[in-house]
């Protein structure tokens, strides 16, 4: 098996809030939608918190980590910046106009989502 590429889309990992929110839902079906597509990884945040040594050193050696977050909580950005990793990039979906409370988890909203997630993998890759 090859190393990945410090560039390669497999090196980019995008960790979602699946929180138990409507936002929390559509975070985590955008975050996976992108994923399948290819444009990046998704990994596991309750890896992370738990300190999981394989996704931790997964992790370590992306090129890029983007946390998507469904509230204003932020706690995927805050769990990835408590254990230690400090160039984490943030979606917050509050700033897609997606309230918490509010928003109907349906094709629209993941769109919108998965969208900007493309936008942001391609203007900073």
């Amino acid at each position: 098996m090859t190393e990945l590429s410090k560039n390669s889309p497999s090196n980019v990992l995008l960790f979602a809030c699946s929180g138990a929110s409507d936002v929390g839902e559509v975070a985590d079906r955008a975050t996976r939608t992108v994923a399948k597509m290819g444009a990046a990884s998704m990994a596991c945040l309750s890896a992370i918190s738990a300190r999981e040594a394989n996704t931790l050193k997964k992790a370590e050696s992306a090129s890029r980590i983007i946390a998507v977050d469904g509230c204003g909580f932020g706690c995927a950005h805050k769990n990835l910046l408590n254990a230690g990793f400090e160039s984490v990039e943030q979606v917050k979906l509050s700033e897609l106009g997606l309230v918490k409370g509010k928003t109907e988890v349906g094709e629209k909203s993941i769109a919108i989502v998965s969208q900007h997630l493309e936008c942001q993998l391609n203007n900073n890759a």
